[in-house]
């Protein structure tokens, strides 16, 4: 069969997403000093020392403690990890004038970066960032972890980094101009936002379709598109820094729970299509399995502890898809064009959720699109999951 057009559209962004890892293991050597230059950004890979300690006492770079390191860029990413992580950083200002740059550290669903600098007259100078700390009382809002670095001419600046996280431990870091800053965040802004409005809008295609035909695979299907755009938001950090109330923490339970939402609206999904268009194999089974697996993790996720569910779900969530991609086929076989639309499309997004697995894990290192490559992609399989919806509705109103 022929595909359309945009079709091959959706293989573009993948593969540009998963070529782009290779800057990002790229690895860098030089001095521990890290000379700060006038550019938009720098950054931090092969400049900084790196422990590992179960306390949350800051160990001294002299002390016995912690085992201070010099990082490379793989050692940044940490995988899940219950320890505090500790980095010791010094930045040269050779400029005959102070500087001021913003340090952003690792991803945004970390609950915690402190910093530390030693002051001679007030002893230690501390502040933080992230998901445990309430978006007014940042030192910078913004949906990434930043920091503040005060610079003086000619001098060189030592200070030390806290990071504690219950989702996985990112500690890559990036120096950049504010004025830079700031304009490529609102470039980002703007991309993620035409993202999420373009799902908003699918959602309620979706609707219509199932106010009008009674179609329940298309209320599925607007479902799976809301919960892609708010988990999405959560993602990024634009949910807990722009819409979450400014004097809360924003707990990160419940991105675990959009997790699961997401992916049981689209099990669901998955499930009514295969139903209503072809007769499914008994593999269909494993589906509602996979569903009932993944809602005793959310509990879990509350209730007990985040870790090692969100890792359970991200290993269910491969599985179903592996399954989805094999039943599809398996209807494209028996006649589906519209499964077969559905089957080119997800076997990229089975790349895609392979590749945040492997970074959640710390397999391999985050890469810029990461944050709107996912809803994008979405973005662009909505024509092949409203014809999938289409088809049907169509069929049984012809009828």
């Amino acid at each position: 069969m022929k595909y359309p057009l945009f079709l091959w559209l959706t293989w573009l962004l993948p593969c540009y997403f998963l070529l782009g890892t290779h800057a990002a293991l790229a690895v860098e050597t030089a001095s521990f000093s890290l000379q700060v230059k006038d550019q938009a950004q720098q950054k931090l890979t092969g400049y900084v020392l790196a422990c590992v300690s179960s306390s949350s006492v800051l160990p001294q770079i002299s002390g016995k403690d912690c085992d201070y390191q010099r990082s490379h860029t793989q050692a940044l990413y940490r995988g899940f990890s219950q320890q505090t992580h500790w980095l010791h950083v010094r930045l040269h200002n050779p400029s005959s004038q102070p500087l001021m740059r913003w340090l952003e550290v690792g991803h945004p669903r970390m609950q915690l970066v402190r910093f530390y600098q030693w002051d001679a007259q007030q002893g230690w100078q501390t502040f933080a960032t992230g998901q445990s700390i309430p978006p007014h009382e940042r030192p910078l809002r913004s949906s990434r972890l930043l920091l503040p670095i005060e610079l003086p001419a000619q001098t060189e600046v030592a200070f030390y980094l806290q990071i504690n996280a219950q989702t996985h431990v990112d500690q890559s870091m990036t120096l950049w101009r504010p004025d830079d800053y700031v304009v490529q965040q609102s470039k980002s802004q703007i991309i993620q936002a035409l993202s999420m409005g373009g799902l908003v809008l699918a959602a309620v295609f979706a609707s219509m379709l199932y106010l009008h035909h009674q179609a329940i695979t298309s209320l599925w299907l607007s479902l799976t598109f809301l919960s892609q755009v708010v988990l999405d938001a959560s993602y990024t950090g634009l949910l807990s820094a722009y819409f979450w109330p400014p004097d809360l923490p924003y707990n990160i339970r419940f991105h675990g729970v959009l997790v699961g939402l997401m992916v049981l609206f689209f099990m669901q999904f998955v499930r009514s299509f295969l139903k209503t268009s072809v007769e499914t194999p008994p593999l269909a089974f494993l589906i509602r399995v996979g569903q009932i697996a993944i809602f005793l993790n959310m509990i879990a996720l509350i209730f007990w502890q985040y870790a090692i569910p969100i890792r359970t779900m991200s290993i269910l969530a491969l599985i179903f898809m592996l399954v989805s991609i094999w039943l599809f086929f398996r209807a494209w076989q028996q006649g589906s064009n519209p499964a077969g639309y559905l089957l080119m499309s997800y076997i990229l997004l089975l790349l895609m959720v392979a590749y945040r697995a492997a970074s959640a894990f710390g397999w391999l290192g985050h890469v810029p699109l990461q944050e709107y490559g996912f809803s994008w992609y979405f973005v662009l399989i909505t024509p092949t999951s409203l014809q999938a919806v289409l088809r049907p509705s169509s069929a049984r109103t012809s009828h």
